[in-house]
C-alpha cells in the first residue's frame, strides 16, 4: 500500500514544491488526526487541506470569514484540476447558492466555502450532514472564536 507521503506527492494540484511542514500536516489529516497549522501569511497553509481533500471521501467544508477570501480560494482551485469549489454566503445571489447546494448534493463539489455565521443555520448544518463531509477546515484563526 502507498504511504500517505507517496499519495500526496502524486496529488500535488500543481504545487511546484511542498514544504516538509505542509507534508507533515497533510499526513496527519490523512491519518484521521486534527491539525492546527500556524504559519505566516503566504506560507501555504491552504495546501495542507486542499491536497488531502481530493484523497478523502466526502466534500471539504472550509470556514472562512471574508467573502473576498472565499472567492480567492475558489478561483485558485478553479485553476487546478480538481472537482468544483463552491461558496455559500449571504452576499451571493440565490441562484448561485442553489447551484452550490446542488453541486454539493450530487458530488460535483469537493470544496464548500462558508462564513462562520452560516454554521448557525440549521438548514446549512443539515445539508452539510447530508453531504457526508470528509474534512472540516477553519481557515482563519479568528473564526475559532466565532
Amino acid at each position: 500500500m502507498n504511504t500517505a507521503r507517496e499519495r500526496l506527492q502524486r496529488v500535488r494540484l500543481d504545487f511546484t514544491e511542498l514544504h516538509p511542514d505542509q507534508l507533515a500536516g497533510m499526513e496527519h489529516l490523512l491519518a484521521g488526526h486534527d491539525v492546527l497549522a500556524v504559519l505566516p501569511t503566504g506560507a501555504g497553509k491552504s495546501a495542507i487541506y486542499q491536497v488531502p481533500a481530493v484523497l478523502l471521501d466526502g466534500p471539504t467544508v472550509v470556514v472562512s470569514p471574508l467573502v473576498a477570501l472565499q472567492h480567492d480560494q475558489q478561483r485558485g482551485l478553479a485553476d487546478r484540476d480538481v472537482p468544483e469549489a463552491v461558496t455559500v454566503n449571504a452576499s451571493q445571489a440565490a441562484a448561485r447558492t442553489r447551484h452550490a447546494w446542488e453541486a454539493l448534493a450530487d458530488g460535483r463539489a469537493e470544496y464548500v466555502f462558508l462564513a462562520p455565521a452560516q454554521l448557525a443555520k440549521d438548514v446549512v448544518v443539515a445539508r452539510l450532514l447530508e453531504a457526508g463531509v470528509g474534512l472540516f477546515v477553519v481557515d482563519e484563526a479568528h473564526c475559532v472564536s466565532e
